[in-house]
């Protein structure tokens, strides 16, 4: 699975995920798209991701996703996720990639014309908070987008859940909402299962 970050950049919290992957039988990837550079904080991580263009996104994940498959205990199966940015990135890569088995966009910004939907061959499972209205407002269009075009998106939205509830419903946070951990535990276990169907 190749993980592609949210708005920050490639944190602690995303290394994590990544360990919670491996413990899950998954070999989880997560190229860094700022080339390893270190911000003071997160505004500046996030401007610099901002500033990444598509071309970029898909050069990135083009290789990263070539180098997972001569990983020796790799099956061959390649999948995408995405949190926040990376959600819509993760979107974006499913209409470029054939290849890719499933998709997962975590709160990420779904396609809003034909073009952006067109190409996609494998499902598309959305995981949104039911707080986030920017980008659940974007779930309708998307949904329509799909069934147009005869492609799999089953969005779940959770109850009580904002924007970046993965992270911010970490057990260790200690300022984690009722909403978010709720959300992240039932994420998890959908998540899981739908990995063990690849």
């Amino acid at each position: 699975v190749l993980v592609i970050q949210e708005i920050f950049g490639v944190t602690d919290w995303l290394r994590s995920l990544c360990d919670e992957l491996a413990e899950n039988g998954v070999i989880a990837i997560a190229p860094d798209f700022l080339n390893g550079q270190k911000f003071e904080d997160g505004d500046a991580a996030s401007k610099a991701v901002s500033a990444v263009t598509q071309d970029q996104v898909k050069a990135v994940l083009n290789a990263t996703a070539d180098y997972a498959l001569t990983i020796p205990a790799c099956n061959g199966t390649l999948a995408v996720c995405g949190f926040c940015r990376g959600g819509g990135w993760a979107f974006m890569y499913a209409n470029e990639n054939p290849k890719l088995k499933a998709t997962y966009s975590f709160y990420g910004a779904p396609p809003q014309s034909p073009d952006q939907a067109g190409n996609i061959r494998c499902p598309v499972y959305g995981f949104y908070g039911e707080n986030d209205e920017r980008v659940n407002a974007m779930i309708p269009k998307a949904e329509e987008l799909m069934k147009a075009a005869g492609k799999k998106y089953e969005p779940m939205i959770y109850k009580g859940a904002g924007h970046g509830f993965m992270r911010s419903g970490e057990p260790a946070n200690p300022n984690t909402r009722e909403g978010d951990k709720k959300a992240r535990d039932e994420a998890w276990t959908r998540w899981k299962t739908l990995l063990k169907q690849l």
